[in-house]
């Protein structure tokens, strides 16, 4: 898995959270109440993904750093970059994995949840019967939607 195959999408998403940063500040958008919740919203959203990919530049630079000095003469110094890469290579490969996972496209019905208690209630054996095919009912017609 490479930090590259995945850095123009990411490139995107830091434009557009920088955009939303920007006009968050706008006067219209401050005025609107529903267009302000939509933004924040979508700043907020995008913003973890913006902090991730930041973190991973950074561990990157890092990398790109303990890299040229492995080969360094001085011994101490190249076994001190090769422990660095050792510990950043696995964190570096963790935050793209959360990356890849942030970056997938949100299911419009995520966000639309509910609850719904059943109860047998009064009635015996034949209400709790009654109960859990209501139950089975209600279970198959969200599984299908």
């Amino acid at each position: 898995m490479e930090f590259l195959d995945i850095t123009e999408k990411l490139q995107d998403v830091e434009h557009r959270f920088n955009e939303i940063e920007r006009s968050l500040s706008d006067p219209t958008i401050l005025a609107d109440p529903e267009k302000l919740r939509q933004q924040s919203k979508l700043h907020n959203e995008l913003g973890k993904i913006v902090a991730k990919y930041r973190e991973c530049r950074e561990i990157e630079a890092r990398l790109a750093d303990a890299r040229s000095m492995v080969n360094d003469p001085d011994p101490d110094l190249a076994a001190l970059a090769r422990a660095e890469l050792e510990e950043l290579e696995p964190r570096r490969d963790a935050l793209l994995r959360e990356l890849q996972v942030m970056l997938l496209p949100k299911d419009p019905l995520d966000e639309k949840n509910i609850i719904v208690e059943i109860r047998a209630g009064t009635g015996g054996e034949e209400a709790a019967l009654f109960a859990a095919d209501l139950f089975r009912m209600y279970s198959r017609y969200a599984d299908r939607r």
